[in-house]
């Protein structure tokens, strides 16, 4: 799979259930022959006051950027979506940001 990064992405960084990724990527490496179904971030997600965002800062979630977010939700739809970082969070370095931080990166090429 390729995806390229076009002018108009943001620096948009997404949530994803480790649990939702464990299940796409046994199908896409065809170690299962049944596709994950929809995207489902609610062991990874709470609702307060109509706002939805992530159960803690240290629960364990993949980040994908804004292009592969929604690659992934136009072929399976579901959800919530939860942004962690955007444009007016971030500061200039994006490359160090993401690469000092904790969580695992996921890359696709």
């Amino acid at each position: 799979m390729c995806l390229k990064r076009s002018e108009k992405d943001t620096y948009a960084i997404y949530a994803l259930s480790p649990n939702w990724h464990r299940d796409w990527e046994n199908f896409v490496c065809e170690k299962s022959s049944e596709p994950p179904g929809p995207i489902s971030n609610a062991a990874i997600s709470t609702t307060k006051n109509g706002v939805t965002r992530l159960i803690r800062r240290d629960c364990n979630y993949f980040q994908v950027n804004e292009s592969i977010w929604n690659f992934l939700y136009s072929i399976y739809g579901g959800g919530p979506e939860l942004i962690i970082r955007s444009n007016s969070t971030m500061n200039s370095n994006l490359d160090d940001q993401i690469s000092s931080s904790n969580k695992p990166a996921v890359t696709f090429v």
